[in-house]
C-alpha cells in the first residue's frame, strides 16, 4: 500500500506501508494509522520518517525502553496510544523522541507519571492522560516541562491537588481536570502558570463555597473557568423568581381549598380558630367514604338499640311462667284457674283462644 513520497538525496521516492497499518498524509504530515490492528507492541514495520503514529484501540500493555527509537521512528511528532491497556511505561521509553510535540495516553490503566519521561521530550506541547487511574498525586511536582501548553488529567480519580503539583510547568495554557474526585481547589495550583488561559473543573465534588477563591483568582487574572457549581444554583434561583403565578382555575383542588377556608371561623374574643369537623373533612376527601361510614354507623346503632330495648310481651310472659309455678301449690282448682285467667289477661301476647274464654 502506498504510504507517501519521501525525499532522498533530492529525489521523491515511494515508501510502502506495513500490512497492519494504513498510511496517508494527514494535514501535510506523513501518517501511519494502525488503529484496531490487535497489536501487542509498537509495530516494527512502520516506515521510518513517519510523523504521525496512530495506535489506539490495540492491546498494548507495556512500553519498553527506547520503544520508538529502536524502530527508527525519531521523526514522530504525534503519537496516539489511547484506548489501550498500558500499565507500565519504562523510564527511557521515550528516549530519542526529540521531535515529539503531542502524546496521547488517554484511556489506559496507568497509575503513575515519571519525571524521567520528559527528559527526552524537549519540545512536547500537548500531553493527555485522561481516564487513567492516577489517584493520589505525590506531594511533589508532577513532572517538569518548559514547553508544555496543554495538559489533560480528566477522570483520573484525583482526590486532591497540592499547591506544587504543576509548579514546574510554567508555560501551561490549558488545564483539564474535570471528572475527578476533587473536594476543593486551591488557587496556588495554577499560580505559577503565568500563561494559563483556560481551566476546566466540571463534574468534580467541589461545593460552591470551596471554589469561590479559585473563581475569584481566575476572574482577576482573566482565566476562563469552566465549571457547573455555583452557576447552576444561580440559574435555578433565577428561574424560580421569574416564574409567573398561574391564573386560578375552577378545578376540584381549588374548590377543596376554598371549602376549607370558608369553614374556618375566627373567635372575635379569644382569636381562636375553629377548624372544620372531622365528618366534613371526610366528606370533602371522599363523598363515597362518607356514605359508607354513615350507613355503617346507622346499622351499628340499630343493632345496639335492638339488643338493649326489651319487648313488653316477653317480660310479661316471664312473669306468667313464674306466677304459674307458684299457683300450682294451691289445692283449689278454682283459685288456680282464676289466677291464670288474671295473669293471661295482663299480657298482650296471650293466645286468642284463652282471650275468648
Amino acid at each position: 500500500m502506498l504510504l507517501y513520497y519521501k525525499e532522498v538525496h533530492g529525489r521523491m521516492i515511494e515508501v510502502d506501508c506495513t500490512s497492519s497499518c494504513y498510511c496517508d498524509l494527514y494535514e501535510g504530515l506523513r501518517r501511519a494509522n494502525c488503529d484496531n490492528s490487535k497489536l501487542l507492541n509498537v509495530d516494527g514495520n512502520v516506515p521510518s520518517y513517519t510523523e504521525v503514529l496512530e495506535m489506539s484501540f490495540n492491546y498494548l500493555t507495556i512500553l519498553n525502553n527506547r520503544a520508538f527509537e529502536r524502530k527508527d521512528l525519531e521523526s514522530l511528532k504525534l503519537i496516539n496510544m489511547s484506548h489501550n491497556k498500558l500499565q507500565d511505561i519504562r523510564i527511557y521509553a521515550f528516549q530519542g523522541m526529540e521531535n515529539l510535540k503531542t502524546l496521547d495516553l488517554s484511556y489506559n490503566s496507568l497509575q503513575y507519571v515519571l519525571m524521567e519521561w520528559f527528559w527526552y521530550l524537549p519540545i512536547l506541547e500537548e500531553f493527555y492522560l485522561n481516564n487513567n487511574n492516577l489517584g493520589d498525586l505525590k506531594q511533589q511536582p508532577l513532572f517538569e516541562s518548559n514547553t508544555l501548553k496543554v495538559l489533560g488529567l480528566a477522570s483520573c480519580q484525583i482526590p486532591y491537588m497540592h499547591s506544587d503539583v504543576l509548579s514546574l510547568i510554567p508555560n501551561l495554557e490549558h488545564l483539564d481536570i474535570r471528572g475527578n474526585y476533587l473536594l476543593q481547589l486551591n488557587p496556588n495550583v495554577i499560580k505559577a502558570q503565568k500563561s494559563i488561559k483556560f481551566v476546566d473543573i466540571k463534574d468534580n465534588m467541589i461545593k460552591c463555597e470551596k471554589v469561590s477563591d479559585f473563581n475569584k483568582f481566575c476572574t482577576i487574572n482573566q482565566i476562563q473557568l469552566d465549571h457547573n457549581y455555583c452557576q447552576v444554583k444561580e440559574q435555578k434561583f433565577q428561574r424560580i423568581i421569574e416564574v409567573k403565578a398561574k391564573p386560578k382555575e375552577q378545578n376540584s383542588w381549588i374548590i377543596n381549598e376554598v371549602l376549607k377556608q370558608d369553614n374556618i371561623t375566627e373567635c372575635p374574643i379569644c382569636d381562636v380558630v375553629v377548624e372544620p369537623s372531622l365528618l366534613l373533612e371526610i366528606i370533602e376527601l371522599s363523598p363515597t367514604l362518607a356514605i359508607i361510614i354513615s350507613l355503617s354507623l346507622g346499622i351499628f346503632i340499630g343493632i345496639i338499640i335492638g339488643c338493649t330495648v326489651e319487648c313488653p310481651g316477653v317480660s310479661k310472659r316471664s312473669t306468667v311462667k313464674r306466677n304459674y309455678h307458684a299457683v300450682r301449690t294451691f289445692d283449689n282448682d278454682y283459685q288456680e284457674n282464676s289466677l291464670l285467667g288474671n295473669i293471661y289477661t295482663q299480657c298482650e301476647s296471650t293466645p286468642m283462644t284463652i282471650r275468648r274464654s
